[in-house]
């Protein structure tokens, strides 16, 4: 399901039955995740990351 928009994300909430993973859900949760990205390098869908810009004042002045 396809639950958020924002500014560096789409935000999806998937959710899946198992009866194999019952005692382990993180094992699934992470061969999820990789098939997953393995499928949007497959595809070529790359995952971007913010973009920030960084403003510096004053430059520390080097005393020796």
């Amino acid at each position: 399901m396809f639950t958020d928009y924002t500014d560096s994300a789409l935000v999806f909430t998937l959710c899946v039955w198992t009866t194999e993973y019952i005692v382990k859900p993180g094992v699934l949760k992470s061969q999820l995740y990789f098939e997953i990205f393995r499928r949007f390098k497959e595809e070529g869908v790359e995952i971007p990351f913010p973009q920030r810009d960084l403003h510096i004042k004053e430059m520390p002045v080097n005393k020796k």
